[in-house]
């Protein structure tokens, strides 16, 4: 065994691999594969499983925001119409007061005119 292969495989064992003999088919001398270990394996598929259960957290603390933008977005719509039908409103209120304000000032010439003031 190399000093090489003895260092990697010291490595490997530290490290939580398996160490797997084969052998090269044109020199035949051993060949040392490392394949890593299902701890090492595991480790990995918790990190993913919590990077995903993160994943999914953010992704509803975003729908929640979503949700709340809509209802302001709606909330506003509603009060942008009341304050459009508010306005509509105080115009033909404001035209109906021209209105008698202009009846009254016909009435009022009039009776000034009849009584020649």
């Amino acid at each position: 065994m190399r000093k090489g292969q003895t260092r990697e495989l010291f490595k490997a064992h530290r490290l939580g691999f398996e160490r797997r003999t084969s052998f090269d088919t044109t020199t035949l001398e051993p060949m040392f594969q490392i394949r890593a270990n299902s701890k090492l394996q595991e480790i990995e598929l918790n990190e993913s499983k919590r990077q995903l259960e993160e994943s999914k957290r953010e992704l509803e603390r975003s729908k929640v925001k979503v949700t709340s933008l809509e209802g302001q977005i709606r909330r506003l719509n509603t009060k942008h119409d009341g304050a459009d039908r508010d306005r509509e409103t105080l115009k033909r209120q404001l035209a109906v007061s021209d209105d008698r304000a202009e009846k009254l000032r016909k009435k009022v010439r009039g009776a000034l005119d009849d009584h020649d003031l």
